[in-house]
């Protein structure tokens, strides 16, 4: 339920099953038996992700009211507390360190973040990956926000803004023909769903796909940095 809702609302729904984890964890930490071990891991995994999930909204929704960083504090400590190596948890650790400007703390985060998505043990939602590929690019490491952003292609590759954002990462990472072939594919699919801003965005990427591919700069991927740039920049030219 909190995950539909806003605001002071969705942090009252967040509190509320919160709460409510918190008593089935006193309940389930007092039986034995390998059954109960692994239900209390789901319960703390669950409370991470929920804590992570208060973390959130009060660097967004809440982020103007009174005492929100250190709610926000709060909330990251106590999803680390529930589980450390929680994807969610270390996310949240990670956004929250690098909002403060303090990006050799978040690092460690993002790192144990990544390498929970990777290890397979801890279910994710696509808009979570994403959330953390983009963390990644931000950060300067885009080997990890890449590995993450081919992955998601793979499970679906309908999602326009994910091509445009992996054809940011090859440029960041100076492969001009592979950027040039993403951007190509978010191009075609804007034509047949338009969407103003992120075309416009496009736009301003192949233009600087174009610039690079000029001045040498870049890495061919498939083709040479030079010919894609340059195929690039007549195929946007006939739009």
């Amino acid at each position: 339920l909190a995950q539909i809702q806003q605001g002071v609302t969705a942090l009252k729904c967040y509190r509320q099953g919160l709460a409510l984890m918190e008593e089935a964890l006193k309940t389930v930490a007092g039986l034995e038996g390998a059954g109960d071990a692994k239900t209390l891991r789901t319960i703390r995994v669950e409370m991470a992700s929920g804590y992570a999930s208060v973390a959130e909204l009060f660097v967004t929704d809440l982020c103007d009211e009174n005492g929100a960083e250190k709610e926000c504090e709060k909330a990251v400590g106590a999803a680390l507390r529930a589980c450390s190596q929680s994807p969610e948890a270390n996310y949240a650790a990670a956004n929250l360190r690098f909002i403060q400007g303090r990006g050799k703390d978040a690092a460690p985060h993002l790192g144990t973040c990544v390498n929970a998505l990777k290890s397979g043990e801890f279910s994710s939602t696509y808009e979570f990956r994403m959330n953390v590929a983009q963390l990644c690019f931000e950060m300067g490491n885009i080997e990890a926000a890449l590995d993450i952003t081919e992955g998601l292609l793979e499970e679906d590759n309908r999602i326009v803004q994910t091509w445009y954002f992996a054809a940011m990462c090859y440029f960041r990472a100076g492969d001009l023909g592979t950027a040039n072939e993403y951007l190509q594919r978010a191009v075609a699919m804007l034509k047949k769903s338009p969407q103003r801003e992120l075309m416009a965005a496009c736009e301003d990427l192949h233009r600087e796909i174009t610039k690079a591919a000029a001045q040498g700069g870049g890495s061919s991927g498939g083709g040479g940095a030079g010919g894609s740039g340059e195929g690039g920049a007549e195929g946007m030219e006939q739009e």
